[in-house]
Formats: structure tokens, C-alpha cells, sequence
């Protein structure tokens, strides 16, 4: 599963950098500036997001993995939460609402690599794959 724990380790980077950029948001005195660089990370990190799950459907279609629509549905609900948060960020910088979805999205990619991404690991493992395929 190197592949998707690189993902994942990628992913909770960019996280961690949006919090800093947060951070710095309210204390910068160009704010207008510095909600530009915090909305374009928050976009980059949609953007991992979205081929993140799609890289595993795509192993798990492949491997004909029988959890898989509960797998893409989970995906899906963080994926509409993330929409949702990015809209609500776009409307204007608001540091309380922002780290909360931060920290929000590290907590569900946490439990989501320790669960359903450990039980994908298993099966896979188990049938003689490789998450080296994608």
C-alpha cells in the first residue's frame, strides 16, 4: 500500500501547511493576499483529494474488492464536505471556521487510513496484490 500511505503522507502535508498559512492570515498585514495563498492551497488539496480516491477505486475495482461502494461512498461524503468547506472559504476568510475544517479533514483522513484503507490493504495482501499497480 505504498502508494496510498505516500498519498496520505502528502496529503496531511499540504494539510499542515494550510494551517500554517492560516496562521498567518490573520496576522499578516496584506490578509487579502494571504487568503489567495490559502485558498489556492485548499483548492491543490481538493484536487489530491479527488485523485487520491479515484487511485482507490481504481485499485479496488481492479481487485474487485467487495467493500468498494461503501469505501467510494465515504469518499464521497468527504468529498461534498470538502466542497462545501471550500465554498464557505471562498465567501471570506474566516481563521475559527477554517481550522476547524482543517482540522476536520485530518481527523476523517486519520480514521479512514487506520480503517478502511487498512482493511483494503488486507484484502489486497490477501489475493496476492499489489497496491504498487497504480
Amino acid at each position: 500500500m505504498d502508494f496510498i500511505d505516500h498519498n496520505h503522507r502528502a496529503l496531511a502535508a499540504e494539510l499542515n501547511r494550510a494551517a500554517f498559512d492560516l496562521g498567518r492570515c490573520a496576522a499578516c498585514a496584506d490578509g487579502v493576499h494571504a487568503e489567495a495563498r490559502l485558498l489556492e492551497a485548499l483548492e491543490a488539496i481538493g484536487v489530491r483529494l479527488r485523485r487520491q480516491c479515484h487511485c482507490e477505486e481504481q485499485l479496488m475495482r481492479a481487485m474487485d474488492y467487495p467493500a468498494l461502494e461503501e469505501h467510494r461512498a465515504q469518499h464521497d461524503q468527504l468529498l461534498g464536505e470538502y466542497a462545501d468547506m471550500l465554498r464557505q472559504m471562498q465567501r471570506g476568510c474566516r481563521k475559527g471556521l477554517a481550522m476547524q475544517a482543517l482540522a476536520a479533514l485530518k481527523r476523517w483522513l486519520s480514521r479512514h487510513a487506520l480503517r478502511e484503507d487498512k482493511a483494503l490493504a488486507a484484502f489486497i495482501h490477501q489475493n496476492g496484490g499489489s497496491a504498487a499497480v497504480i
